[in-house]
């Protein structure tokens, strides 16, 4: 379940990722394990706009 905490946790982990990577924008894939937030990959986010 997203909680206000969780999406907390979330949020400084999405930061630090993308400040790790050059600060470029990522398109995250996580997963929660128990109490654990795990991310599974990142890559640069891309926008696929309309074509």
């Amino acid at each position: 379940m997203l909680t206000d905490a969780l999406i907390a946790r979330l949020a400084k982990v999405g930061k630090a990722t993308k400040q790790a990577l050059g600060g470029v924008d990522q398109d995250i894939e996580w997963a929660v394990v128990g109490d654990e937030i795990v991310m599974l990959q990142s890559r640069p986010y891309v926008d696929g706009g309309a074509r």
